[in-house]
Parts: C-alpha cells; sequence; structure tokens
C-alpha cells in the first residue's frame, strides 16, 4: 500500500470489472483511485465519499454518495458533477445501479429515505411508501431481479432493520425472522443497525457493498 493514501476511515470500494487494477475508495478524506492493482493512489478531490459505485456497461461512468450530494463523473473521476434535481439535502449512504439498465440507480439516504433515478442521476425522485424508517445506511439489489431491493434501516427508535421492495421501491415492508425472504440477505452490523447487506448466493448474484 503506498504512503499516498491517506485513510482515517474507509467507507466503500468499487472495483472496475473490465480492468481489475482500476480501483476506487470512498473514504472520510477524499476518493481514491489507483490503477495499478493499490500499489499507488490519487485523490479525486470529492469528499467525504460514503459510498462509490460504477456503471457495471461503462465503468468511466462513477457516482459517489457523499454527505451533501451525489456527484458523477463520466470520465473515470478527471471532472465532477453535482446530481441533486428532486432530492433533499441529506447525506447519501447508500447506491444501487440497475446492470440491465444503468440509467436506472437507487440512492438510500439518511433522513431522506429512499430516491429512484431513470435518467443516470439528473433527476431524482423519492420511493419511501412503507418505508417507515427513513435513515438507509445500506443497500442490496437482486442483480438477477433488479426490482428487488433491500434497504437495511437505523433511527434509534422503532421500525429499524430490513425492508424489501419487489417493484423497484414503489411500495416497501418491513421483513420480521421467520418470513419468507428474511433469509436471503445477510448484515454486517455494530450491534444495533446494518452497515451493509449481503445477498445470499442463490437468492441473487451477490449484491453487496463493503464494511463501513
Amino acid at each position: 500500500m503506498s504512503e499516498d493514501l491517506e485513510v482515517p476511515r474507509a467507507y466503500s470500494i468499487a472495483i472496475d470489472p473490465q480492468n481489475t487494477d482500476i480501483i476506487y475508495l470512498g473514504t472520510d478524506f477524499d476518493l481514491y483511485k489507483s490503477m495499478d492493482g493499490g500499489e499507488r493512489w490519487h485523490r479525486l478531490n470529492v469528499r467525504p465519499v460514503q459510498v462509490v459505485v460504477l456503471d457495471p456497461t461503462n465503468p468511466s461512468v462513477i457516482y459517489a454518495g457523499t454527505c451533501k450530494w451525489i456527484y458523477k463523473s463520466t470520465d473515470g473521476g478527471r471532472t465532477w458533477a453535482i446530481k441533486r434535481k428532486g432530492m433533499k439535502y441529506t447525506d447519501v449512504y447508500s447506491l444501487a445501479v440497475d446492470p440491465h439498465n444503468p440509467e436506472v440507480l437507487f440512492a438510500g439516504t439518511y433522513e431522506g429515505g429512499m430516491y429512484k433515478s431513470v435518467d443516470g442521476a439528473e433527476s431524482w425522485v423519492p420511493i419511501s411508501k412503507g418505508l417507515s424508517n427513513k435513515h438507509v445506511y445500506s443497500l442490496a439489489m437482486d442483480f438477477g431481479d433488479p426490482q428487488t431491493l433491500y434497504a437495511g434501516t437505523f433511527s434509534g427508535t422503532y421500525n429499524s432493520g430490513v425492508f424489501k421492495t419487489k417493484d423497484g421501491g414503489v411500495h416497501w415492508r418491513i421483513l420480521h425472522p421467520g418470513e419468507s425472504g428474511f433469509t436471503n440477505y445477510q448484515w454486517v452490523s455494530n450491534g444495533s443497525f446494518p452497515y451493509r447487506l449481503v445477498l445470499n448466493e442463490g437468492d441473487a448474484n451477490l449484491g453487496s457493498l463493503a464494511e463501513n
């Protein structure tokens, strides 16, 4: 690991599926990029980054969720634009891109619930019907059926836990132990709320994000 990587806390990592030497690392300090498998890093001047995802069909398109807005780059991180139309001013903790239609994105936020974009993040609409907890820390998509998503929530009050949608976010419902769908995922937590969700193999093709 190179000395030019300053990481007080790393939140998210994304690897270019077409060139695995290209890695993006979201941290408290900045968004970093490596072109040589992590040997050397340089800063992309987007901070702090809580989640980073790539367009699976065009990895030069990057989305970064920060404590203010969502940033988008179409040139591998050289330039960035804020994409906030329709979105409440809030922390963006989780992102998911539809692998079959990368113009469709989902964003989980702190206090703002869930948002959806169908135009590559140019505009956003809230999709929180049935989502009684609006603190969405984690998000996992069933890549075999991108209309099915799981949202991990926490607010310190009631109805914290995992919510599920089967219609692309139009309706959400909380999952309870023992019911169908409850065992379709695992979560990484600090003992009180899920940081990240990982879908079990067999139910989905591993839609996951790294632990905070």
